[in-house]
């Protein structure tokens, strides 16, 4: 299979366009196709914890089949998950800038934002952005709802965990990551929970008040591992052995690490941190060579995996070595040598950070730019509400899953207000009107939107949950227009508006039908008398005029 990398417009990703009319027989076609590749892309976003080795290859090839089926959601995972192993890999800012793309792209889909708010925590995270972290989190569980794998849910909530325990105030907030691993235990994914067993073990042996509920997930997760079918990576064992040492277990910890170091990685200073922690084993041990060796080598490999701070620590971990072999001289000049580089890591550290920070915000200043003009180009420019063109581009989305109400709305005699009273008075009736008719949208669900079609022509589209309720709901509309007090406008006048309402209760009607249908209602409803809602499910019959 072809690998296919991103489409990129202006520097940001673009989620494919779908032809939503032709959407429902080609879902059906290819349900089984698109439920194999949703279980790949589980696989491969719950691989990650085990091993980077082929998971960025895979998942770029599946993004052009995901394309081709115009499976916007498969899409995104296979590119999310492809960033997610190259920021693991140490290639941050181009994982940085490829999932703020995604993100941006996203729009209207819901379960690609809400990843995107997940893998972006992570990359912020390793560049030590920790509010844009938590920030990102956030997002991330918020966004979760039915359509997402159930998967994320477990993710997303240790996520939320692990990021906000960072840079505290407070005490940690246990509950949370007590919340993520009762949602492992729930689904039938080994890696998962593997994966929020390392996270919690980790974040709790720092906690002296939590060292007895660390040493039981400690002992779960080694059990786990050695039961398990793959392998156990590096970074697992390596939490396994670091309780282990302050268990005073040294010979299990030393036995976890020679082990390790042979295992598949997840991040790029595995091999340094391992080093570093097996100099700190075989240091408690008195093998004071064989620790100084590790330490060296420890320093060489996290210079080449640019985890400067690794080598840092290295030196005065060295410093104390020389010190035990009362060599305190040599042990002076590592220490001088620590607070140079490590003044000098930090400086660098807080330049390159900055160089991303400015990134960032120089592209959230471009989109944020573009978002603007796109507005301009979707809104009236008397009412600002959205016009003809948003609803051609959003009335298909939101009928694809059905339930949907669509009202065509007019207010009644307005040429004769315009003749009458002035096209300035006819202007403030309907900017008024536009602000009324918006509002009511909203409440009848957050998706819901109203758009200025032309002259006194209005469409408000929501989701309701029955035709009677979408009914009374616009009977209120009606009414509430009606016993309006009009500002800025001749006291006389009493606007009214009449509206054809159509409940599409199909997934996926083509949305011409349905406003067509709604505009033949509205005629029947100046027909009749104006003032009044004709109503009626698309499939049935007009309704007869009174």
């Amino acid at each position: 299979m072809a690998r296919s990398w991103p489409i990129l417009v202006a520097g940001f990703y673009a989620l494919p366009a779908v032809d939503h009319s032709t959407c429902t027989g080609r879902d059906t076609r290819s349900s089984e196709t698109r439920a194999g590749r949703a279980r790949e892309l589980t696989a491969l976003e719950l691989g990650v914890y085990m091993s980077l080795e082929g998971i960025a290859e895979a998942a770029g090839e599946i993004v052009a089949a995901a394309r081709a089926d115009d499976d916007v959601l498969g899409a995104a995972r296979a590119e999310l998950v492809r960033s997610d192993a190259i920021g693991r890999s140490g290639e941050l800012e181009n994982a940085l800038a490829l999932q703020q793309s995604i993100a941006v792209a996203a729009h209207r889909e819901r379960a690609v934002r809400a990843r995107a708010g997940f893998v972006l925590a992570s990359t912020f995270f390793r560049l030590g952005m920790w509010a844009e972290a938590q920030d990102a989190v956030h997002d991330g569980v918020r966004l979760l709802d039915d359509s997402c794998p159930p998967h994320w849910g477990a993710e997303h909530h240790m996520a939320l965990a692990l990021y906000t325990s960072y840079d505290r105030a407070g005490p940690t907030d246990w509950e949370l990551f007590e919340d993520a691993l009762r949602r492992a235990r729930l689904g039938d994914q080994p890696n998962l929970l593997l994966a929020v067993l390392n996270k919690f073990v980790w974040a709790s042996q720092s906690d002296p008040l939590m060292q007895d509920r660390a040493d039981e997930l400690v002992d779960e997760l080694e059990v786990l591992l050695e039961r398990g079918p793959v392998r156990p990576p590096a970074a697992m064992l390596d939490t396994i052995a670091w309780i282990r040492v302050s268990q005073g277990r040294i010979d299990d910890a030393d036995r976890l690490l020679e082990r390790a170091l042979a295992s598949p990685q997840t991040e790029p200073n595995d091999d340094a941190a391992l080093l570093a922690h097996l100099a700190t084993v075989r240091h408690r041990q008195g093998r004071l060579g064989e620790a100084t060796q590790f330490l060296e080598t420890a320093r060489v490999v996290a210079l080449r995996a640019r985890t400067p701070t690794l080598a840092v620590e290295a030196l005065r971990h060295l410093a104390a070595i020389d010190a035990d072999r009362g060599d305190f001289r040599r042990a002076y000049r590592r220490l001088s040598r620590f607070l140079t580089e490590q003044s000098d890591v930090g400086r660098a550290e807080a330049e390159h950070q900055a160089t991303i920070l400015q990134s960032v915000y120089g592209r959230q200043a471009e989109r944020d730019q573009r978002l603007y003009y796109q507005e301009l180009a979707m809104r009236d420019p008397l009412t600002r509400l959205f016009n003809r063109r948003h609803v051609e581009r959003e009335l298909p989305l939101l009928l694809r899953d059905g339930q949907v109400a669509v009202a065509m709305i007019d207010v009644d005699r307005f040429k004769q207000i315009n003749d009458e009273h002035s096209h300035e008075t006819g202007d403030k009736i309907l900017v008024q009107l536009g602000a009324l008719l918006q509002q009511h949208a909203s409440t009848m669900a957050p998706d819901g939107f109203c758009a200025r079609l032309g002259g006194e022509e209005f469409l408000l589209a929501a989701p309701v949950t029955t035709p009677p309720a979408a009914a009374a709901s616009l009977e209120q509309l009606r009414e509430r227009v009606a016993t309006h007090r009009w500002s800025a406008v001749p006291a006389s006048l009493h606007p009214t508006i009449s509206a054809g309402l159509v409940v599409a209760l199909d997934p996926g009607l083509e949305a011409s039908a349905v406003i067509a249908r709604a505009d033949h209602l509205l005629y029947l409803a100046k027909r009749s008398g104006r003032n009044r809602v004709e109503t009626a499910a698309l499939g049935d019959r007009p309704r007869p005029s009174d």
